[in-house]
């Protein structure tokens, strides 16, 4: 068995599908296949797709996964996800300031 996927922190900071949500999903990549792949980086952090992963599982389904190879995940993560969640101000704001420092920890690596 694979060892589970660490999710990067920024992509933690955005609210995870809820279980009826994951359900719908669920059902609908076993109808339909899996229609966007999860992106993971080459070190195993998962960018982008944690509600599709669970999907998958629940579903019995192999994930399709693409590896980000670049290096800015943290623009990834901002690019993918708020524009499919309805974020509060509080929430985009831990976001940014988080997304603020891990580019800080990038730029001063």
């Amino acid at each position: 068995m694979e060892p589970a996927l660490q999710i990067h922190p920024v992509a933690q900071d955005i609210p995870m599908a809820t279980e009826a949500q994951i359900r719908a999903l669920a059902d609908d990549i076993k109808a339909n296949g899996q229609t966007a792949p999860i992106t993971v980086t080459e070190d195993g952090v998962l960018l982008d797709g944690r509600a599709r992963l669970k999907a998958c599982e629940t579903a019995g389904i192999e994930p399709r996964s693409t590896t980000y190879r670049g290096t800015a995940p943290v623009s990834v993560i901002l690019d993918s996800n708020p524009r499919h969640q309805r974020l509060s101000q509080n929430r985009k704001a831990l976001i940014a300031a988080r997304a603020r420092l891990a580019f800080k920890d990038h730029y001063n690596a």
